[in-house]
Formats: C-alpha cells, sequence, structure tokens
C-alpha cells in the first residue's frame, strides 16, 4: 500500500503555480530572443514590430490581386519578397541595436515613409484594385500622427499627400482607361481631406497630451512642495519634529526586531535666549540656520538630524553607533561650529551648544529613550554647558575634551 501511494505522487500532475511560472519563463525567454533585453530597446522593438504588422495584409491583398487577375502574376513575388526585406530590414536595425545611434531610435519616421511608398506602389500594380490602396496609406498617417510629434508627424502627412498625389496623376496620363482623371480626382480629394482632418484631430490630442504632462508636473512639484513642508522645517530646512518622530519610531521597530544599537542626542544652543534678547530675533534665526547648516555639513550622510523645538535639535544614528561614536560626531559638529563664527545684523556671534546623548534598551518605549537623552542634556547644561553626556555615565570633568566653554560675543 505504501508503494502505490508513492507511485500516485510521483506521478501526480504539478501544481497550476508551477505551469504558469514555467510559462512565463518560456515567454520572457521568447520575447529575449526577439525583442532583446528588458529595456527601451525591447518596449522600441515591440511597439515598431506592430507597426510593422501592417505589412502582413498588403502582402495578402498583393497575392489575392495576382490570384484574381487584376494584377500581372510576374509582379506578385517580386514585390511580396520586398516587402519582406523591407520589414527584415528594420527589425534588423531595431533588434540588434543600431537604430539606438539616433534621436527616433524607433525609426518610426522612415517606417512611416518606407510604408506610404508601398501604398503608392501597389497604387501602381493594383490595377482595378488601385482605390484600395489609399486606405493602407491613410492608416499609416494615422499611425505617424500618434506616434510622431510636431515636424515629424507633418513630413508625413505632406510625403503621403505629394507622393499620393504625384503616383495618381502619372497613371492618369500613363494609363487613363484604368485611372480615369474623374475618379482620381474624387479619390484624392477625399484622401486629402481625410489626411489633413487626420492631422489636425493628432495635433489636437498632441496638444491635450502637452497639457495633461504640464499639469502633472505642476502636480508633482506641488507635491513635492507640500511633502517638503511637512517634513521639514521652514526655518533650517531640516527634518521637522513630526518627521524625526516618525523616523525615531521606524529605527525602533528594527533596533527590537534586528537587535541592532540605537543611539540619540539631543542638541541645545548655549545661551540662545540671550542671543535674541541682545541681537534680535534675526539674529536668533540665523544663529539657527548657521547652526543647522554647519551640524548637517559636519555629521556623516547616515546621521540624520532633525529640528526638534525652538533651539533644541535631535541626531538619530542610522547606522547602529555606540553612544561613545556618536558623541564623538556630535563633538566634531562642536568643533566646526566653533571654527565658524555667525553673521548676524549686529556683528558676528561664536555659539556653542550642550548634548545628551542616549542609548536604546531592549524593551524600553520610545518615550523612555528621548526622556534619557534629555536628562542627558540636562545634565551637560548643569554641568556648565559645551559638553555632551551620555545617560547614565559620569560627565567628563572640566578638563576633558568635551567640556568646551560656551562664548557667545558681538564684534563689530
Amino acid at each position: 500500500m505504501p508503494t502505490t501511494r508513492s507511485t500516485e505522487a510521483r506521478q501526480a500532475p504539478p501544481p497550476r503555480g508551477a505551469d504558469r511560472a514555467r510559462r512565463r519563463r518560456l515567454k520572457d525567454k521568447l520575447a529575449d530572443v526577439l525583442f532583446g533585453p528588458e529595456g527601451p530597446q525591447r518596449f522600441s522593438t515591440k511597439v515598431s514590430m506592430t507597426g510593422l504588422m501592417t505589412y502582413v495584409p498588403c502582402m495578402l491583398l498583393v497575392v489575392y490581386c495576382g490570384w484574381a487577375g487584376l494584377t500581372p502574376p510576374q509582379f506578385v513575388v517580386p514585390v511580396v519578397l520586398a516587402m519582406v526585406l523591407t520589414v527584415a530590414g528594420f527589425y534588423a536595425a531595431l533588434r540588434s541595436g543600431w537604430s539606438r545611434r539616433f534621436a527616433d531610435a524607433g525609426l518610426i519616421l522612415p517606417q512611416m515613409l518606407a510604408s506610404i511608398t508601398w501604398d503608392a506602389i501597389g497604387y501602381v500594380l493594383m490595377g482595378e484594385a488601385h482605390a484600395g490602396m489609399l486606405m493602407p496609406a491613410a492608416l499609416t498617417v494615422t499611425y505617424g500622427v500618434f506616434a510622431l510629434h510636431g515636424r515629424g508627424a507633418y513630413a508625413v502627412q505632406a510625403y503621403a499627400i505629394v507622393l499620393i498625389g504625384a503616383t495618381m496623376a502619372t497613371m492618369c496620363v500613363v494609363d487613363p482607361a484604368m485611372f480615369p482623371v474623374r475618379e482620381a480626382v474624387l479619390l484624392y480629394a477625399s484622401f486629402v481631406v481625410t489626411i489633413l482632418m487626420l492631422g489636425w484631430t493628432g495635433h489636437q490630442i498632441a496638444q491635450l497630451r502637452q497639457r495633461e504632462r504640464e499639469t502633472r508636473a505642476e502636480l508633482g512639484a506641488t507635491l513635492e512642495q507640500i511633502q517638503q513642508r511637512a517634513t521639514h522645517d521652514s526655518l533650517t530646512g531640516l527634518h521637522n519634529r513630526r518627521h524625526m518622530q516618525s523616523a525615531l519610531a521606524h529605527h525602533l521597530a528594527r533596533a527590537e526586531r534586528d537587535g541592532m544599537p540605537l543611539t540619540i542626542a539631543l542638541l541645545d544652543i548655549d545661551h540662545f535666549k540671550q542671543v535674541n534678547d541682545q541681537h534680535g530675533h534675526a539674529a536668533g534665526d540665523a544663529v539657527l540656520a548657521a547652526f543647522a547648516r554647519v551640524a548637517e555639513a559636519a555629521l556623516p550622510p547616515t546621521e540624520l538630524i532633525g529640528r526638534w523645538g525652538g533651539e533644541e535639535f535631535l541626531v538619530l544614528s542610522t547606522r547602529g553607533l555606540s553612544s561613545e561614536e556618536l558623541r564623538a560626531q556630535i563633538d566634531q559638529v562642536r568643533a566646526a561650529l566653533l571654527q565658524q563664527p555667525i553673521d548676524v545684523p549686529t556683528g558676528r556671534l561664536c555659539i556653542d551648544f550642550s548634548a545628551g546623548v542616549a542609548s536604546h534598551q531592549p524593551g524600553t518605549p520610545l518615550p523612555a529613550l528621548i526622556d534619557s537623552a534629555d536628562q542627558a542634556l540636562y545634565a551637560a547644561k548643569q554641568g556648565g554647558r559645551g559638553r555632551s553626556v551620555i545617560a547614565g555615565v559620569q560627565a567628563l570633568p572640566a578638563s576633558g575634551h568635551t567640556q568646551i566653554r560656551s562664548v557667545v560675543h558681538a564684534s563689530a
């Protein structure tokens, strides 16, 4: 009995999902062979081959006319062969990537001109069925109107009107019995009106598309501005509190999941109230903007900094730095800031800041982490300002490298 079950299991058909995946892989391989690798080349080749498929009904029409005696049989094979070579030539140029050297990588304009040329040749060779070749020419112009823009579309229309008109006039002279003048005038007038109407319609659609693209671009720019305002502080250009809270929640979840360290620092500009009181709020704004610029430049791109509120800023380490490592980064910001006095309306100011650094402990909620950094910041303020303190670690003495006296002065 177990043997029978194992045999049935081996003979069981594969699941439908496996069949679909196998067919999808086969389809992808076939597309790679026919149209090239995924990307712009494949897209151009597929679109162009769709247009080239219009040659197939034209070939069938030539064969039918030869079989029905409407056109000399000796013309059928050469014409069909020439059409096949035309299609093969365009396909080779597209599939090999040779056409990518041109601005019109899909060779749309040359294809349209070649197709209209074959329509004119068909008008000559189709005998009694010659009027039927005007419809493929109109279809070609229709395709050109939607596939091309501006001068390319106008060139296709002008080429069709001139070439078909010259062909019809020539045949009226060469074989007036088969190509009566009155019939040719009526056909040509209808053809020209159709072409012009198609051109006008295509122009209107092109304008609608252009307006749609402009509207989309404006909406995209507006959305980008809204997102910028929603996530960035307008004065400093840094991320705002809302964005930083979202980033903190994201990285806290990652720290809990992957066990990566999560370290933050709260920075507070020393004596900022004194700056506002003595030099005005314009000077305070200049100090905030300059501090943000210097801090963002001094910190590595992997460290996220945002304005937390007032003169307070928050730094989030996104690469798992320890408290000591992040404090070293903060001290680099301090060193850069002390070397760059800030120009304000009343002179130049040299500012410093205090910082509190805290690391996340597993199972600790986000408010507790921020509170730890805030307590460390308070300890830095109480310890003399101009220093960085790690939560739970005794502050370095005054002679330590993190104790830098806060200096606020103005010079003419």
